[in-house]
C-alpha cells in the first residue's frame, strides 16, 4: 500500500493575526486534491487543487479529501 503524504503550507500573509490568506497543499505521489470551503465532503465534483487556496473568512472551513 502506497502512503500519500499531504502538505499544507500556509501563506507568510495574514488575513487577521493566526491566519493565513492562503494555503498551498502539495502531496508526494501524482494525484487529484479536491477541496470544499463550506464544511461538506469532498467529491469528484468539487473544487479541485491547482494552486493556492485563498482562504474567504475565519468562519468557513476547508475539507480535504
Amino acid at each position: 500500500m502506497a502512503v500519500i503524504n499531504l502538505t499544507l503550507i500556509e501563506s507568510e500573509i495574514e488575513l487577521i493575526p493566526g491566519i493565513p490568506k492562503y494555503i498551498t497543499i502539495e502531496s508526494n505521489v501524482p494525484t487529484n486534491i479536491f477541496y470544499t470551503l463550506d464544511g461538506t465532503d469532498p467529491t469528484e465534483d468539487s473544487n479541485l487543487v491547482l494552486g493556492e487556496i485563498f482562504l474567504p473568512t475565519i468562519f468557513e472551513s476547508v475539507t480535504f479529501k
